[in-house]
């Protein structure tokens, strides 16, 4: 392998990790509150994490070209990034198990 794959692996690795944790953090968040953008939060963060996942895998596997995988994780990224911004901007209500309103 050389440098810059490394390089790359590496920072993907730390992404797929991080990513990972947040996704997690923001699904448990959910399941304790029921909200919605929670929900859309943990699916946009997920979104980005598989993505960087599918890509280096595909590369270290064979299967893809560095650009390709490159090219792949980015477009998972700026999916992952709609959802997101559309986690945070949307106006959701919903009742949290508590019985408060939430948007």
């Amino acid at each position: 392998m050389d440098r810059i794959s490394a390089i790359i692996v590496g920072a993907y690795t730390v992404i797929f990790v991080f990513g990972g944790a947040i996704t997690v953090f923001a699904y448990r968040a959910f399941t304790r509150t029921g909200s919605k953008r929670l929900k859309a939060l943990s699916v946009g963060f997920g979104m980005a994490t598989v993505g960087t996942l599918v890509s280096i895998g595909g590369h270290q596997l064979g299967l893809l070209a560095l650009l390709d995988a490159v090219a792949l994780q980015s477009l998972a990224t700026a999916a992952g990034f709609v959802v997101l911004a559309y986690s945070l901007q949307t106006n959701f209500s919903t009742t949290t198990p508590m019985g408060h309103s939430t948007k």
